[in-house]
């Protein structure tokens, strides 16, 4: 098995410094009643450096299921290690050799584990774990290590990459990102027997960001607007009281703003408010902060100011 030198990730079982993922479009259907996530993920791939003409992707994974690997659209080899003695947390790598010189596509097909001991990155509620208690929820938590159990990909904070999703859902749901929405549009027959009344969310990030700030979010969401580029999101019976209690979102960001002279670089500050169960204070992901509902301590968040590599 490859082994990494001792001066890269310790946490990371992929290349960059080979082979280094700068896109990520995934396409995820989401399962509530499996509890899976069926999906395609493409990604435009750089090559750094390379031992010889044909160099290798190393992606981190855990736990998924891959189906079929594509590399600028033809069939391609491709292999899973075994996991790191010792180490369970850090998955297998996969391997997927590259016939290229400068850069190229590698499409991955592939579906997340029902075990939420292998999926780590996705919490599954029940309806009972709700505030509306009618419509299970979905929502992920990929910080430090866990998007591996998403998606395969190149899972350390030093590397980067913008992307875009396109989230199949049931109709009566609303998919959020980390990322720009763009478009809502129905879904009225596909191959999958469930694909009947679904609806496909698109988002864009063009902002590079690393993989523990890739986040996911499926339920019953209502939405309010408090500024042009200010939204609450979370469960319809909670709404209004969400709303008022972060109405000022605007004044923050701009107070921001003006402190440390840098112009918001997300486009968006949009607060997606989670279940009374959601076990976190909150995580600031990139335009969709995740927040707890039973804390006010959330809104300091919006000082986090990253500026953009």
């Amino acid at each position: 098995m490859a082994t990494a030198s001792a001066d890269r990730d310790a946490s990371s079982l992929s290349n960059p410094h080979v082979a280094a993922v700068s896109h990520l479009s995934w396409s995820a259907d989401v399962n509530f009643e499996e509890h899976v996530i069926n999906a395609t993920a493409t990604y435009d791939v750089k090559i750094v450096a390379g031992d010889d003409s044909s160099p290798s992707l190393w992606l981190d994974t855990r736990g998924l299921s891959i189906e079929s690997v594509q590399v600028d659209g033809s069939d391609a080899s491709w292999k899973l290690e075994a996991a790191v003695s010792g180490k369970p947390h850090l998955g297998r790598r996969l391997v997927v050799p590259l016939d290229a010189v400068n850069a190229c596509k590698v499409t991955i097909i592939y579906s997340t584990s029902s075990d939420p001991s292998e999926c780590t990155a996705a919490q599954w509620l029940p309806p009972s774990q709700t505030a509306g208690k009618v419509h299970p929820y979905l929502f992920t938590q990929c910080q430090a290590i866990h998007a591996r159990s998403l998606v395969p990909i190149q899972d350390l904070p030093g590397t980067k990459f913008t992307y875009d999703a396109a989230i199949t859902c049931p109709s009566w749901a609303t998919a959020v990102c980390s990322a720009l929405p763009t478009e809502v549009k129905a879904v009225h027959r596909g191959k999958k027997s469930h694909a009947a009344g679904r609806k496909v969310c698109t988002f864009h990030q063009p902002v590079p960001i690393p993989s523990y700030l890739l986040a996911l979010a499926v339920g019953d969401l209502a939405s309010s607007d408090v500024s042009p580029r200010c939204r609450i999101y979370t469960e319809p019976c909670i709404l209004e009281a969400a709303a008022y209690e972060f109405s000022q979102t605007e004044d923050f960001l701009q107070a921001a703003e003006d402190l440390t002279g840098i112009e918001y670089p997300w486009g968006r500050y949009d607060l997606l408010v989670l279940p009374p169960s959601f076990p976190y204070g909150g995580m600031e992901n990139p335009c969709l902060t995740f927040v707890t509902p039973v804390s006010r301590a959330p809104l300091c968040f919006i000082f986090c100011l990253r500026r953009p590599p």
